[in-house]
Order: structure tokens, then C-alpha cells, then sequence
């Protein structure tokens, strides 16, 4: 008789920057199990104290099934990628290149985001606002003609740039035709509808 296997369990909170794992967990095709986080309690969906699941207590986190605990989306999203071929890079350079996109994403862009999420201060806004416009200035001119960051493939990256993109849209921020068309293009991926539905997110590209 076998013994039931235990599902990865994924730590989310709703249209947070974990919402590019859950859509590469969809990709996956790995068996797991979504677990809400609500941020302003630290409690899961099931009432227990997310604080003495993760420490830092923010999202995303995953427990693997060994019960090793792996936080941080570029180390996350990164690992996510090499569980399954088509979301693989193509070699050790891809994957370097890969991992440099992470980090510009999670640092030069979410950092930036999340301040403009609670300022206030009109001046400080506009500058934020400046300093988002150049970097997806350089995200445009990284697309090109591709539909995709890397290598023209569907990849990790791009689901965190979808999230991104996504923030952008709700703030009403200006964005070049080929980040909307890239935008439009991720969200419209099954695993990424999927995962909008069960955060109870509506898609912001029509269609």
C-alpha cells in the first residue's frame, strides 16, 4: 500500500508579489496546496500563526515536502524553474541571466511599487512615478520584438513582470504597447487565470 504523498504547501497573500509563484506553480504542474496569508493579521486561512510557520512573516514561502521551508521570490521562483523543462533555461548562462532579471524585478521595480502604494506626499509620488517610467523604459527596450524576456521563451521572469504590470495598470501608470501586449499575453496563460481565480483577482486586460 503506498503512502499518500504530502502536497507542497504555498504561502500567498492576495495580488501580492506572490502571485508570480502561484502562477508558476500552476505552470508546474506540482502538486501543491494554496494557503492565504492575511498580512495585517499574520494568520492563515485556517487561523494559525503564520509567524510560526515562517519568521519574516511575509510572502511568498513554500514547504516543500520534507518540510524545508524556501522563502525569497527570485531564490523561489528560480527553484520553481528547475522542476519542470519548458520552464527550465536553457543552459548556465540563461539561467544567469535569468536570476539577473529576478533580482532587477524584485528590487528596481516591487521596491519602488510598494512605496508608491502607501505615499502620500505628491512630490514624493511623482518621483516615484519618474523612476518606475525608466525602469520599464529598460524592460521595453529588453523585449524588443520578443514576446517573452528570455531567450523568446515563456519563463519565470515573465510572471513576475506580469505582476508587476498588473500593479502598474491598477495605479493607471503609462506603459509602452509592448508591455501591455506582454501584460495581455501572461495574464491570458490557463495557469495564470487560474491562479487569479483562486486569489479572487479580476484579469485588468480585457478579454
Amino acid at each position: 500500500m503506498s503512502t499518500p504523498t504530502t502536497p507542497i504547501l504555498f504561502y500567498y497573500a492576495p495580488n501580492a508579489c506572490s502571485l508570480a509563484a502561484h502562477i508558476v506553480l500552476r505552470e508546474t504542474g506540482l502538486d501543491f496546496e494554496p494557503v492565504r496569508i492575511d498580512l495585517a493579521t499574520r494568520r492563515t486561512e485556517g487561523g494559525e500563526d503564520y509567524a510560526a510557520i515562517h519568521a519574516k512573516g511575509y510572502v511568498p514561502a513554500l514547504v516543500l515536502e520534507d518540510g524545508r521551508l524556501l522563502s525569497e521570490n527570485t531564490a523561489l521562483l528560480d527553484w520553481l524553474s528547475q522542476r519542470t523543462a519548458p520552464l527550465r533555461p536553457t543552459g548556465d548562462w540563461a539561467r544567469t541571466r535569468q536570476l539577473e532579471l529576478l533580482s532587477f524585478l524584485s528590487t528596481q521595480l516591487h521596491k519602488p511599487f510598494v512605496r508608491l502604494f502607501f505615499e502620500e506626499d505628491a512630490a514624493q509620488r511623482r518621483a516615484l512615478v519618474e523612476e518606475l517610467g525608466g525602469r520599464f523604459d529598460w524592460l521595453t527596450r529588453q523585449l524588443g520584438a520578443s514576446q517573452y524576456l528570455l531567450d523568446d521563451r515563456y519563463g519565470v521572469a515573465d510572471a513576475l513582470l506580469y505582476v508587476l504590470l498588473r500593479w502598474a495598470m491598477m495605479l493607471e501608470l503609462p506603459l509602452a504597447p509592448a508591455l501591455r501586449a506582454h501584460g495581455a499575453r501572461i495574464e491570458a496563460r490557463p495557469a495564470s487565470r487560474a491562479a487569479l481565480a483562486r486569489e479572487g483577482l479580476e484579469p485588468v486586460w480585457a478579454g
